[in-house]
């Protein structure tokens, strides 16, 4: 019988891709057959103990939060806990979802010595400090003496890149979320090929409870009928290119003052967002955290989604814009190159010199002026590609598939 235990820090998940990520996993792995399925939850602020808990067969083996929510700093005591309970063996597969995990990955390996680990990359932490710049990466790992400015932070990036190196060592197989990453990972990080796997995130759509048209939606959520939305989802991290997007959406906004922009995500730095858009502040609606199975409803009422981030990991908001059909508008960064291909499923804004967001700003004016006035039937032929797309590549059988296969080659070794 093979045992699969899934690691996840419950609180941030709850909010952002990881969560959804862990939701696909689980539909993917549930009723495997001769497999019993568990999760492994650090920081589960629903109980105030530790506890081991069943629900629709699958284990879960809780621990509550810590004080100051570390919980990779008390590796051995988690380890320590975790082998009272289950039994090491060559059946057992640790699959581990959260970055930095050095210290719980040695750890683990040290209790369960006979067990299999995997790792996926949601994120690496050279991503957001050097926006996505992987030339930026490639000369501080090489560079023998840093720059005298910066110097704490350029530190801080090249030990993070060569734990996660270490990480990736640590563990019998690597898991990357699109093919173009993979390679990126083995060349940056020197893992070798036929320990990397390529498994991209799938969709299942969500459910919304409304019915209405789109215009009884648009009034529904405090929107005119004839009005041009433009949608954001996601963190409110400058990798995310939220102040590249107001200052392009104040532009857009001298030459077309029809327009609505819809921030749908947490909102810690409003005061500072605002001050970047003085003219076009009135058209701007920040919704803060709303239920997922909201969301949906807001896509629905939109004409345009857009996603101008600097790095992605095969992005949930960016999947399901496709496969809604929206018309959608994002960059040619690392992790969205892979999804939207411009004007074929998307358009696509050119960042250009990450050191300098003029060019990128220029781009992303000038691309959302484009989604404005094109044409219908250009319209209408990029959403019937993106649904396309998306059901071809995104879908939840093509993961589980992969993940099978995975598992199989993982139990051969």
């Amino acid at each position: 019988m093979k045992n699969i235990y899934i690691f996840d820090e419950y609180l941030s998940s709850k909010q952002n891709g990881v969560g959804s990520y862990m939701r696909q996993l689980l539909n993917c792995l549930v009723g495997l057959k001769d497999t019993r399925l568990n999760v492994v939850y650090f920081n589960y602020d629903e109980s105030k103990e530790f506890c081991i808990l069943t629900h629709n067969g699958i284990t879960y083996y809780c621990f509550p939060p810590l004080a100051d929510k570390y919980f990779f700093n008390y590796a051995p005591v988690y380890s320590s806990i975790l082998k009272l309970h289950i039994k090491d063996s060559r059946e057992n597969l640790f699959m581990v979802n959260h970055s930095p995990c050095e210290k719980i990955l040695r750890s683990l390996k040290r209790n369960f010595p006979h067990s299999k680990f995997t790792f996926a990359i949601h994120d690496q932490g050279w991503a957001a400090p050097l926006n996505g710049d992987r030339e930026a990466l490639r000369k501080l790992i090489t560079q023998k003496r840093l720059p005298i400015a910066n110097r704490e932070k350029l530190k801080f990036i090249r030990d993070y890149y060569h734990e996660e190196k270490r990480m990736y060592r640590l563990v019998d197989a690597v898991i990357c979320l699109t093919e173009e990453f993979r390679e990126f990972v083995h060349e940056f990080y020197d893992v070798p090929k036929e320990k990397l796997y390529a498994i991209c995130n799938a969709w299942q759509q969500r459910t919304s409870n409304c019915t209405q048209t789109r215009n009884e939606l648009r009034r529904k959520l405090g929107l005119y009928e004839n009005e041009k939305i433009i949608v954001f989802t996601g963190r409110q991290h400058p990798v995310k290119g939220l102040y590249q997007l107001f200052q392009a959406f104040e532009n857009v906004y001298q030459k077309e003052r029809n327009i609505r922009l819809v921030i749908i995500g947490k909102n810690p730095n409003v005061e500072e967002y605002t001050k970047l858009m003085p003219m076009a502040l009135s058209r701007v609606i920040f919704t803060g955290y709303i239920k997922q199975s909201d969301i949906v409803d807001w896509y629905r009422a939109a004409d345009i989604g857009i996603l101008p981030s600097y790095n992605e990991q095969c992005s949930y908001s960016g999947i399901e814009m496709l496969m809604l059909g929206m018309l959608v508008i994002s960059t040619d960064s690392q992790g969205l190159t892979d999804m939207f291909h411009d004007n074929e499923n998307a358009l696509v804004a050119k960042i250009g010199n990450r050191k300098d967001d003029k060019e990128f700003i220029a781009s992303l004016t000038e691309t959302i002026l484009k989604a404005l006035s094109l044409p219908q039937e250009k319209a209408e032929e990029l959403s019937a590609n993106a649904k396309k797309y998306a059901q071809e590549k995104y879908s939840l059988s093509q993961m589980r598939e992969k993940y099978i296969a995975l598992i199989e080659d993982i139990y051969k070794q």
